[in-house]
């Protein structure tokens, strides 16, 4: 048994190697060719999956790799090891249910997880397996076997059936983790009320004290920056919180009346605007909505709750699923300054967000200059 175990982490390890040098353990984000050496990726969620089949763990690998750092175990002595050693980095793991040829199946693991199993004789190198409190998933291809309520009790948040559907994997990942963190969503009632100001309409130019808070902000290099982001699909916000958190502070309002809510309290403080044009369900479309804030719309023609909402001069990027429908450059007539296309690619949104931001900078300079 032991010896097969460690060719199986010998095997492992080799795979491990190859991975890396193929560029998926750890791979760099490049911000175009020639333009500089490439920069190392920002910090991935850790996710540890014990799975037995060689096969499934080389296809979790090229899924997953791009989003999250994979570490495999193939059976309960590697997967006990990881834990002894990486346990407190691992924020989540995948666990199948019968790993053939491991001394401990994937219930018995998870109960050794959550410090429940009480057995005599375990494995020496179960000793040092630390007691977590993070997300496990179990897979399975044999869900009928297994009732989700004795898998509740083992210890398991979700149960997934092979073969994977790693799309929906992503996102149950994703709901269970914001569950488990503070999201910056914030209600209407629960927000606190500010004056925002708003640019001299005659002019398009800013008000004084406008750009004294744009200033203050340019000022402090260190504070996130706040962007709403208007979206009607829950589990795009949920997606968009999970991948923009560790760099922007984020709002996410799922309609139009949540986003003139926010607008008309936060709006002094927010410095970007992502747009999903449709907005399904709300009285106000994302392409209105735009107009109001670019104060190009009568108000008088819009529900009562988005007269507050004030004029404003940040970016504004139009977020959709059906770009066929829309020319960018009308967008860009009605107050857009960008239209991205549905599955957004984070990376190319972040860096479009930097660029809008830079040239808004120097806009801002120019004028507080000349306004002295």
């Amino acid at each position: 048994m032991f010896k097969a175990n460690e060719a199986e982490r010998n095997d492992a390890n080799k795979r491990n190697s190859f991975w890396a040098g193929a560029g998926l353990m750890k791979p760099l984000i490049r911000y175009g060719a020639g333009k500089g050496p490439a920069q190392p990726a920002k910090k991935k969620t850790v996710i540890l999956y014990v799975e037995d089949d060689e096969n499934n763990r080389e296809v979790a690998m090229l899924r997953l790799a791009n989003d999250y750092n994979l570490l495999l175990a193939s059976g309960s002595r590697e997967a006990c090891d990881i834990l002894s050693t990486r346990g407190e980095e691992i924020e989540a793991i995948l666990m199948d249910i019968e790993l053939q040829g491991s001394e401990l199946d994937g219930i018995m693991l998870t109960k050794l997880i959550r410090g429940n199993l009480q057995q005599p004789g375990l494995p020496a190198y179960t000793k040092n397996v630390p007691k977590l409190d993070i997300p496990i998933f179990f897979v399975t291809a044999y869900g009928d076997r297994y009732s989700e309520e004795k898998l509740r009790l083992a210890g398991g948040n979700k149960t997934v059936r092979k073969p994977v559907d790693f799309a929906q994997l992503t996102l149950a990942l994703t709901r269970i983790r914001l569950e488990q963190r503070h999201t910056t969503k914030i209600e209407p009632k629960e927000m606190a009320k500010v004056v925002a100001p708003t640019p001299a309409p005659e002019t398009g130019r800013m008000s004084s004290r406008t750009l004294q808070s744009v200033s203050k902000r340019m000022m402090r290099p260190g504070t996130k920056s706040l962007i709403l982001y208007v979206e009607d699909d829950e589990e795009s916000r949920n997606i968009a919180v999970l991948r923009l958190q560790s760099e922007y502070e984020l709002l996410v309002a799922s309609n139009s009346e949540e986003a003139c809510s926010i607008l008309a309290t936060r709006g002094a403080d927010i410095e970007a605007i992502l747009m999903d044009i449709e907005l399904q369900g709300s009285e106000m479309d994302g392409i209105m909505l735009t107009k109001l804030i670019r104060g190009s719309i009568d108000k008088n023609l819009v529900p009562a709750y988005a007269r507050r909402v004030p004029q404003m001069q940040i970016p504004i990027i139009f977020v959709t699923a059906y770009s066929a429908r829309y020319k960018e450059d009308a967008l860009i007539k009605v107050g857009g300054s960008l239209m991205i296309k549905k599955p957004v690619n984070f990376i190319s949104l972040k860096m479009a967000i930097t660029e809008l931001k830079l040239r808004q900078n120097k806009e801002w300079i120019t004028q507080m200059k000349t306004s002295r």
